[in-house]
């Protein structure tokens, strides 16, 4: 995958540029940029382009133009404005800017060197627009020094003023030192902490006018330290401003274009198609870094808003302004307001470079310079000053005066009793005074404040009369127009039909159907209790007896704490005796699911459920007296009632189908479900997302019907989890989605199990393969007779340790991976147990279809068992091997062993549970291990026929063995090509048949038996594999497909030789998925 990935990184690019070239020469004109001039020369070298246009070209370095400068190219035209901003470079020390910089000069473009000329070099000849459509005269004034010949285009002679301000320019001077350039924080960017706290103010000044969007205002600053203050200020301050949506729905609903809104002037508010706008406008409360522009000066070039707000920063005695002496900078932040512009600055410490002392002069002219700036609102004649940011809440704590506004409320009439404010936000101000209109239906007066809905008439009336004949009192005077509508309270004795219980309920209860009488059932249980249950609940059975057993097992001295179980033995106490030092193992106590209206589930309790869903609400009341949210037959949430919680879990997204928040949702029709983890949803969106209709059939609409078969299938995609979060579903902590998650959970413990046994089949292999190195032939000692021939077989002994502790291991191993201890067969045991205890309370006819219980446990555990018997005989054959490699080379050995130490006696042992494993590996289909034992049988067959020849001992007997495994290795023979890389096998069988046909015997070499060795398990290393994707065969063998883990042939089972694979992606019949085993 790796290599494919690599072979089509390289070529990409190739053939885009060649599909590219094939569609330049068709254009007119190709767009891009100088990065992607660069990347993609060699295919517009090849178009043969005689016009080159560059935009923005004074923001662009030389080099980047000059490669540009292509082969054919006759007409260069060059766009932009050498006057602002230069082309950004990383080190400032290069720039032209600095005294080091001057020789470098990397940050000055073509565009400025050829335009203003240099040394030995004449200017060429510039075309520039001198009509500018942006600013109002006042603000382009100041940019003449750099522009002599600027006009400004009739439009913008009729711009209109500021809203809210006396001035539409105007330069806040102030003596305010700049922060410390270095501090706790090692901030190497210049801030100003009075001018964040002053700009602040005026932002929120002007937003509170009601007449800007958020792209109308723009606050810049030279440098980063402050616009990081600057939005941490803004970001925590709320202010109500105009929606930009307002601006376009006036507009979608024929008010004009909504640019016409912000054009009114401030004398203009008592206008009838004002008042009208406004009534429509929609404010919303935001910080207020979301209602304007913030941008460092660099970052604005190019862009333009109505107002602009200036925080300079720099002040310092030593008249240091950093950056901002630059005229280029300079031109860029006075060129970008249209309507007004504000700069908050220290003008003695900027005065001292020439283009600011003239800004300077210009608006000391005007009057536009000084220590406070001056607000206006509708009462025009009233003095509204500030000099410091808290003088803005003082004198305008509104967006106005200090004044009452008095102004009429439309449409109730009623003067507005707040400070003076915008015309904004008086249209949208709500009426404090008590509502004057009276009721056309009843007469009766609104009790709700003036500028609330009225909404229906909620006055209390008396004596009204019931359809039912019953007076009401105390009912809400909207329900008097429909008296069958009001709930009757009044207590009446009724007789309900079913069970003939006179009850007293109100009127309005209807006992004929669908009523559980709560009359005491009383009657005697068969364990000779009394019934707790209420009647209508028992008329189809009784409730169960809720009466504590207390009688002490027979085990011990614990007192039985289950329920009472007449007829039925305690059984063994659960109760802790000692650490345990086992595995967990699934819960089979009886499951806790029950409802009234799907009934209980009959399974164990980490079984997956077989009873269907209830969909119903829950009838039960909270401590707050409202009703469950939840589904029927979970456990009801007491901290999540729709009514009563708290109001962030109210906000909480339940539906993610429909996006509806908690306070949304409809319960009766979608209740909500709660997760481990806290989070909670409605039904639909976990049924859906947690896969339920893979474990339940639906009817037509939707609903639960029936169970599922999912025995025999491993899960594809792990324990659900939580769509919030993504944290795992805990086991039994939610009973509607048991089936889905106790499957889940019983698939992951099959899968851990079934690695966890090939692992340590692995691990004892290795121990195997490296004891067996030190007992080649290569190292057995020479005999030495000063030792006696009555130790022989403990020196045998101490020479095997190594393989018998590796026996003993996987004896355990055995014990451990056996079918009894599986988690599989536990729950399996459980779940035929409690079919069984049901089955004796059914009739004959209500057993007949209960009687097929769930199948044994899969099949690939049982391949686990036979692969570890296998390497228990390969371990006892070395042991053989061992023996009779010296006894051969050391025929003394022989004498000083006992019998049951012989290798002559432990042929017969070893040969039978060879066939034995041979047959089960046949019933179990898997050919590899047939393979393996029939040629370790073979050649075991061939050194018990050596000892025999020369120690004449059972010789007829021991020849059967080498028909039978003559027999054997041709039936290897055949199945050699039944499944896949089955054919590497065949020629090690047919040497070993070769071998045995021969008369001679032959020494098995080390390179043999390591093969034998690794075709033995060879299934671990094939298997363990994570690369690609599972599947299991017809006969449930698992194998992996690499790459991508979709077919592309068809090849044989390894195991069995079945059919698997598949073409282009499609598998072969039979071949399922099995993602539970990646």
């Amino acid at each position: 995958m790796t290599a494919a990935k690599s072979i089509e990184s390289s070529w990409t690019p190739q053939v885009l540029i060649f599909g590219r070239g094939l569609l330049t020469p068709e254009a007119d004109v190709i767009g891009i940029t100088t990065t992607g001039l660069a990347k993609n020369i060699a295919m517009l070298r090849g178009i043969g382009a005689k016009v080159v246009i560059c935009e923005e070209a004074a923001e662009v370095m030389e080099p980047h133009l000059i490669s540009a400068m292509m082969p054919g190219i006759e007409h260069l035209i060059q766009i932009g404005d050498h006057r602002q901003l230069r082309p950004q470079i990383n080190n400032y020390g290069f720039s032209v800017e600095t005294s080091r910089g001057k020789k470098f000069q990397l940050d000055r473009s073509q565009f400025e060197r050829r335009a203003e000329g240099e040394p030995g070099l004449a200017p060429l000849p510039v075309a520039q627009l001198n009509v500018q459509r942006r600013m109002r005269p006042e603000i382009s004034s100041l940019i003449r020094t750099v522009y002599p010949d600027l006009k400004g285009h009739d439009c913008v002679q009729n711009f209109p003023g500021v809203t809210g301000m006396r001035e539409h320019l105007f330069w806040l001077n102030h003596q305010h030192p700049e922060d410390g350039r270095y501090d706790g924080a090692k901030v190497k960017s210049h801030s100003n902490s009075w001018e964040v706290s002053m700009s602040t103010a005026l932002v929120r000044h002007l937003v509170r006018q009601g007449e800007y969007k958020s792209t109308d205002i723009a606050l810049l600053t030279p440098y980063t330290g402050q616009l990081q203050k600057l939005m941490a200020a803004l970001s925590g301050d709320f202010e109500v401003f105009l929606s930009d949506r307002d601006l376009e729905k006036l507009a979608d609903d024929g008010f004009g274009h909504a640019d016409g809104v912000e054009s009114d002037s401030v004398d203009s508010v008592d206008d009838a198609p004002r008042i009208e706008h406004n009534r429509g406008r929609m404010l919303q409360k935001t910080a207020l870094v979301n209602a304007i522009q913030l941008a460092t000066v660099d970052n604005f070039q190019g862009e333009e808003a109505k107002v602009i707000i200036v925080s300079l920063v720099r002040s310092n005695s030593n008249n240091e302004i950093g950056f901002l002496r630059t005229e280029n900078r300079v031109n860029v932040l006075l060129s970008r307001a249209q309507h007004g512009m504000y700069l908050i600055g220290n003008a003695r410490t900027y005065r001292g470079v020439n283009i600011w002392d003239d800004v300077y002069q210009q608006l000391a002219e005007r009057g536009a310079v000084g220590d406070s700036i001056a607000l206006c609102c509708r009462h025009p004649d009233i003095p509204i000053v500030c000099s410091n940011p808290d003088e803005f809440l003082r004198r305008s704590p509104e967006g106005g005066c200090t004044l009452r506004c008095d102004q009429r409320l439309d449409p109730c009439g009623h003067r507005c009793p707040a400070m003076c404010h915008s015309q904004a936000l008086h249209d949208v101000f709500s009426c404090s005074q008590p509502c004057p209109r009276i009721r056309t239906t009843c007469q009766h007066a609104c009790p709700k404040l003036c500028g609330e809905d009225c909404g229906p008439c909620r006055v209390t009336v008396t004596d009204v009369e019931l359809p039912c004949g019953h007076i009401a009192d105390e009912v809400e005077c909207c329900q008097t127009p429909h008296p069958e509508t009001i709930r009757c309270l009044h207590p009446v004795t009724k007789i309900v039909p079913d069970c003939k219980h006179k009850v007293k309920v109100p009127c309005e209860t209807d006992v004929s159907q669908y009523y559980h009488c709560p009359t005491p059932c009383e009657a005697t249980l068969a364990c000779g209790d009394r019934c707790t249950g209420q009647c209508g609940t028992c008329q189809h059975s009784h409730k169960e007896c809720q009466r504590i057993c207390r009688l002490p097992p027979s085990t011990c001295n614990h007192l039985c704490a289950r329920k009472c179980h007449s007829g039925e033995l305690c059984g063994s106490c659960c109760q802790p005796c000692q650490p345990c030092h086992k595995p967990c193992a699934p819960c089979i106590e009886k499951c806790g699911w029950a409802c009234e209206h799907m009934g209980q589930c009959s399974l164990p309790c980490a079984a997956p459920c077989d009873r269907l869903p209830c969909d119903k609400r829950c009838s039960r009341k909270l401590k707050c007296g409202h009703q469950c949210p939840s589904f029927c037959g979970e456990e009801c949430p007491e901290d999540l009632c729709q009514l009563c919680c708290q109001d962030e879990r109210r906000q909480r997204r339940v539906d993610v189908l429909e996006w509806k928040l908690y306070r949304e949702v409809d319960l009766d029709d979608s209740s909500i479900v709660v997760l481990s983890c806290g989070h909670f949803f409605t039904g639909e969106t976990l049924d859906g997302s947690l896969g339920m209709t893979q474990v339940y059939t639906t009817n037509s609409n939707g609903e639960y019907n029936g169970l599922r078969d999912i025995a025999g299938t491993l899960s594809t995609s792990g324990v659900p989890s939580c769509p919030d979060c993504r944290i795992p579903i805990r086991q039994f902590a939610t009973r509607r989605y048991n089936r889905v998650v106790n499957k889940a959970v019983m698939d992951e413990t099959i899968k851990r199990f079934f690695v966890d046994g090939r692992r340590r089949l692995q691990e004892l292999q290795q121990r195997l393969a490296a004891a067996t190195a030190k007992l080649s032939l290569d190292n057995i000692p020479e005999w030495d007779d000063t030792v006696p021939r009555s130790g022989t077989s403990s020196v045998l002994r101490d020479r095997h340790r190594e393989l018998n502790r590796i026996n003993l291991t996987l004896g355990i191993a055995k014990q451990q991976m056996d079918t009894e201890h599986q988690p599989a067969k536990k729950l399996f045991d459980a779940i035929v147990s409690s079919r069984r205890r049901q089955l004796k309370t059914l009739s004959m006819e209500q057993r007949l279809p209960e009687l097929s219980l769930t199948g044994p446990p899969p099949a690939y555990n049982s391949q686990v068992l036979l692969e570890a018997e296998a390497l228990h005989l390969q371990v006892r054959a070395a042991i053989l091997q061992d023996k009779m490699r010296i006894a051969a080379k050391v025929p003394e050995l022989q004498e000083g062993l006992k019998n049951a130490d012989r290798p002559g006696a432990d042929v017969p042992g070893l040969m039978k549970d060879c066939m034995e494993g041979i047959k089960k590996s046949r019933e179990w289909k898997l050919p590899r291990l047939v393979i393996s034992l029939s040629q370790l049988y073979a050649q075991t067959s061939q050194l018990a026929g050596r000892y025999s020849a020369q120690y004449r001992a059972r010789t007829v007997e021991w020849r059967d063995y080498g028909a039978t495994a003559g027999e054997l290795l041709i039936e290897a023979l055949q199945l050699c090509g039944t499944f896949e890389d089955g054919e590497s096998f065949r020629e090690d069988v047919q040497e070993a048949l070769k071998a045995l046909k021969s008369t001679r015997y032959e020494k098995v070499s080390r390179e043999e038996v390591k093969a034998i060795k690794l075709a033995m398990v060879s299934g671990f290393g094939g298997m363990s594999t994570n690369s690609g994707h599972w599947y299991n065969c017809q006969n449930g063998h698992p194998f992996a497909i690499g790459e991508c883990g979709m077919p592309m042939e068809v090849a044989r089972c390894p195991e069995c030789g079945a059919r698997i694979g598949g073409l282009d992606h499609e598998l072969v019949d039979g071949v399922s998925r099995a993602q539970g085993m990646e």
